[in-house]
């Protein structure tokens, strides 16, 4: 199940009614563990307007198999934000890629990690997502 990253204040939250200016920060959301599983797992839903800086991969458990593989990104570009290059998902720890830059969704979507399974047997991994909510009104803009 996708992770929402963005959820709606509670009504007495604090900061609730605040101007958008002050919401403007970047967030963190984290998936679910992910273990060996059919292909592609949904992470995360990304709502319109949202900024997504970065996906990290933590592998939890080390894969087995051959070559297992672990892409991140959208359906059409699955490796869009994390490509399995970057990531060894033989050893335990944590990856990212510093060569990809932010990506505006302006349409809703959905992260998925497309998993090449190889014959692995053991493993799960776990995913993060830093991002920044966009707005219709009071954007920021320097």
């Amino acid at each position: 199940m996708a992770v929402k990253i963005l959820r709606p204040a509670p009504p007495i939250a604090i900061g609730a009614g605040v101007s958008e200016a002050l919401h403007s920060g970047l967030y963190l959301a984290i998936s679910d563990l992910v273990g060996i599983t059919g292909t592609p797992v949904s992470l995360f839903s990304v709502p319109p307007n949202t900024l997504v800086y970065d996906v990290f991969c933590e592998i939890v458990a080390a894969y087995n198999g051959t070559t297992p593989g672990i892409d991140v990104g959208v359906a059409g570009t699955t490796a869009r934000h994390l490509p399995s290059a970057d990531i060894t998902e033989g050893t335990i720890g944590f990856y990212g890629n510093a060569k990809v830059s932010p990506f505006k969704y302006t349409a809703a979507a959905t992260l998925i990690a497309t998993l090449t399974l190889s014959g692995a047997t053991l493993g799960q991994s776990r995913f993060y997502c830093l991002f920044r909510p966009g707005s219709d009104k009071n954007e920021m803009v320097f």
